[in-house]
């Protein structure tokens, strides 16, 4: 996690994240990715073709650059009720002061919520899915 005191919107903080989580992958050797946000305009913008001069635009692109790395990338949109267990990690990792990545297991303190994150995500054919 990275704390970012000039980050001028929350639409803004949410397609930063969204380039991290792209670019984390590959870090870690992904030959595939399925990024998930609850910013539904996030996951729109980065299938528009063209820019738009927002405030979240130079994100977007450096985003999808970067997933053109991948074999396959896939940018899904999930309600924000469906996101606890991110929720959870980042305001563990803000208190502590910690980086936190999850690659095999779920810290115990969010076995709970990935139970109610499981509830909330929306069957294939309602959820925002799309493929670059």
């Amino acid at each position: 996690m990275i704390i970012n005191n000039h980050i001028p919107s929350d639409f803004a903080a949410e397609a930063l994240a969204c380039f991290q989580a792209v670019q984390m992958g590959l870090n870690l050797g992904f030959l595939e990715a399925v990024i998930q946000g609850d910013a539904l305009i996030v996951v729109k913008k980065i299938y528009v073709n063209n820019q738009d001069g927002s405030v979240i635009s130079v994100y977007i692109m450096d985003s999808k650059s970067l997933s053109a790395n991948y074999r396959r990338c896939v940018f899904v949109h999930a309600l924000r009720k469906g996101n606890g267990v991110a929720h959870i990690i980042a305001t563990e990792g803000i208190h502590k002061g910690e980086t936190t990545y999850l690659l095999e297991e779920v810290p115990s303190l969010a076995i709970d919520a990935v139970e109610k994150d499981r509830w909330w995500t929306n069957p294939p054919d309602e959820t925002l899915m799309l493929d670059v």
